[in-house]
């Protein structure tokens, strides 16, 4: 049920189904979900080896978290992130609405087709930027979002 994709360096599926949770070998598949509340958004994003398919994260205040999983056809809107570590994570076709991030860490994320809208990229409490090393972007566009251009070495999205 996952083939492995040399181009974005990770597993995808290549299946249809039609269920909401289901796991598959390494992953759990969270599919058309809406996660509103704080507990409930930092519980699931911080849970090992998921994927992420038409789900929303929505209205949440999150300080740390290490997140690393696979998000497909995802929304976030009006979170805020604190010190948040996204490790690895796969982004392919999101979209990001009004979010925050204060000293987060994208740390060899991949970006493809992603949209970001009204986000800011801050500085933490201690005077420390969002980083993204190794970070790639594809076809990604960003519109009035603070710091965007300074966490993304003024690369074109």
């Amino acid at each position: 049920l996952l083939k492995h994709n040399h181009y974005f360096g990770t597993w995808m599926p290549y299946w249809e189904v039609g269920v909401h949770s289901i796991t598959l070998g390494k992953f759990m598949l969270h599919e058309g979900e809406t996660y509103r509340e704080a507990k409930q958004v930092k519980d699931v994003l911080a849970s090992r080896d998921a994927m992420f398919r038409y789900c929303s994260f929505e209205s949440a205040n999150l300080e740390g978290g290490d997140f690393d999983d696979v998000f497909i056809s995802c929304e976030f809107r009006d979170l805020d992130f604190y010190w948040g570590m996204f490790n690895l994570a796969l982004f392919f076709n999101c979209k990001f609405e009004r979010c925050t991030f204060r000293g987060t860490s994208f740390a060899g994320c991949r970006f493809m087709e992603s949209t970001f809208a009204d986000c800011r990229f801050l500085k933490d409490n201690l005077a420390a930027p969002c980083d993204a090393p190794d970070t790639k972007l594809f076809a990604c566009s960003a519109e009035n979002c603070e710091g965007w251009n300074e966490l993304f070495d003024n690369r074109v999205p």
